[in-house]
């Protein structure tokens, strides 16, 4: 399978999660309880995951021109959910009320280190 068929593959799931992330915020309210902050912060992680994996690639892909499109799939896969991973750590921490801004700054820093075992290993 080429690298189209997994970027379509992602942009479905990107609109179902966008869908699903609308219909969630309309009809729930987060600070109501643990099932509506879930879902709340489920959809959110997958459109945030889509996001940033399409973004991830075609910003590779412009800006690098003419790399080998296949593998940077995998890199903005892996970033995007790094990412969407951050956002919804961050956002569970606002809504519990224990985020400070040293534990952002920590979580980010040890995202970073992630990224760079990973792209140590490669």
């Amino acid at each position: 399978m080429g690298y189209k068929t997994y970027l379509s593959g992602i942009v479905f799931g990107t609109v179902l999660s966008g869908a699903a992330f609308l219909l969630v915020t309309a009809s729930l309210d987060p600070s109501k309880g643990f099932l509506s902050l879930a879902a709340f912060l489920g959809s959110l992680f997958f459109l945030m995951f889509g996001l940033a994996t399409l973004a991830g690639f075609y910003g590779r892909r412009i800006i690098f021109g003419n790399e080998v499109l296949y593998a940077n799939v995998g890199l903005a896969s892996r970033q995007g959910f790094l990412i969407a991973m951050y956002i919804d750590i961050i956002l569970l921490l606002k809504a519990y009320d224990i985020l400070i801004w040293w534990d952002a700054a920590l979580l980010f820093l040890s995202f970073i280190l992630v990224e760079l075992f990973f792209r140590s290993k490669e």
